[in-house]
């Protein structure tokens, strides 16, 4: 791996309710390299986005949430630092485009305003650059008329313009970070393949390191370069795309892949995964999969599994990897 701009560290974020404690991301770790396109895939409710708005410190320790680990951006430890510094980096050296576009504009303000306000806050163009950045921008990701749409608020925009508006806002500081959550949800194929483009190119251009979150197998096979898979706030399985795609050896990993749609393929019915998702609240004991899995064993009803490494970089938990010694110790990951 290239050098390293990112490190996660035993990541966990829980929630405080009146009828109990949600574990949304409960000790997930793993490293970004510069340049690097990581994606972060799973179901719904997986812990996916609560992750990464995690790191961008978004979500706090307070009365309500508890935000625990490290989150190590370019040497400094992402929690440690004041909201002031904070916001020196979000926007600036690490960008979000956000999944909900109807929420995150703001209705008040005209678009213009909103994306170039990055490179003003930061200090990085007097306004008049700013404004031709922004035009700039908004031509790239396929906004017609960007000389008027400039100065239209949010509500004058379809929800799959405002997703392009997003993704403007984002890119027009030029971030070494890049962290996408379901960019291109709400776009058609062809938008969709221009915008995924253009990210490409600055990619290439700066050298920007991206986090793609996505349920969409095929953008993130085409797209990035390796993949994580978290399920109730665990991950499963971490490694290569390519040898991912080609040989997933987690049985929800297997799952995903097999309830996925592929191009050609001549199965009359695709296989879903059984069951549902655990209720975060109460997340089984051992392998949270464990219910939902076809190959069960009573130690995954019993204990955590533990790291297994079966290719280069390719790790999975899953206790149908460990090896009899690791089956006799339980695991060896810190998980109790």
């Amino acid at each position: 791996m290239s050098e390293t701009i990112l490190e996660v560290k035993n990541l966990r974020t829980y929630f405080k309710r009146k009828d109990g404690i949600v574990k949304a991301v409960d000790g997930i770790s793993y490293k970004l390299g510069r340049g690097e396109t990581l994606a972060i895939v799973g179901e719904s409710g997986s812990g996916k986005s609560v992750s990464v708005t995690s790191i961008m410190g978004l979500i706090k320790t307070s009365r309500v949430a508890q935000v625990q680990g490290e989150a190590i951006f370019k040497g400094q430890d992402l929690f440690k630092l004041s909201s002031r510094k904070l916001r020196d980096i979000r926007g600036n050296e690490i960008s979000m485009i956000f999944q909900d576009p109807m929420s995150s504009l703001n209705p008040t303000m005209k678009i213009g305003e909103q994306i170039i306000e990055p490179l003003l806050w930061h200090g990085k163009a007097n306004r008049t650059e700013a404004k031709q950045l922004g035009l700039k921008l908004l031509e790239e990701v396929g906004i017609p008329s960007p000389e008027t749409r400039f100065n239209n608020y949010p509500f004058e925009f379809s929800g799959g313009m405002r997703q392009r508006v997003m993704i403007a806002m984002a890119l027009i500081g030029n971030p070494d970070l890049l962290i996408a959550d379901e960019p291109t949800t709400a776009l058609d194929v062809t938008v969709q393949a221009q915008i995924l483009g253009l990210i490409q190119e600055m990619q290439k251009k700066k050298n920007t390191s991206i986090i793609l979150i996505t349920h969409d197998l095929a953008v993130a096979s085409s797209f990035c370069s390796r993949v994580i898979v978290m399920y109730a706030g665990h991950v499963m399985e971490e490694g290569p795309m390519s040898e991912f795609i080609r040989n997933p050896v987690h049985p929800y990993s297997q799952g995903l892949l097999n309830s996925t749609p592929i191009l050609g393929d001549k199965r009359e019915r695709l296989e879903a995964i059984k069951g549902q998702p655990p209720n975060l609240k109460n997340i089984p004991i051992g392998c949270p999969f464990a219910p939902r899995c076809g190959k069960c064993m009573d130690i995954c009803r019993r204990e955590a599994p533990p790291v297994a490494q079966v290719g280069v970089q390719h790790n999975v938990y899953c206790w149908l990897c460990a090896d009899q010694t690791q089956r006799k110790e339980g695991p060896r990951n810190g998980k109790e």
